[in-house]
């Protein structure tokens, strides 16, 4: 899923509208064979993502988030990484 501009935001600044502590930014479901995993982008990030991808200057995705819980899990937050050296998690 994407999100409008990011320059949108400054119209739903009323505390109705605008949650300044996103409860998560996507899903994680495995259950089985099964995995699913759905994040929140904005979409003004979409074009770099999309050519850091490309560029193969993205190798691997880290998350974090909730323990599963009967197969699935809310995600707090990703980063996109070109390296991953499992001596530093």
């Amino acid at each position: 899923m994407l999100l409008g501009d990011r320059k949108l935001t400054s119209n739903l600044i009323g505390e109705e509208y605008l949650d300044p502590q996103p409860r998560s930014i996507g899903g994680l479901t495995i259950r089985g064979e099964h995995r699913d995993f759905s994040a929140f982008i904005p979409y003004d990030a979409v074009p770099v993502i999309s050519t850091l991808l490309q560029a193969k200057q993205v190798s691997f995705i880290s998350m974090s988030g909730k323990a599963l819980f009967r197969g699935s899990a809310s995600i707090d937050w990703i980063n996109f990484m070109r390296d991953f050296n499992p001596e530093e998690w």
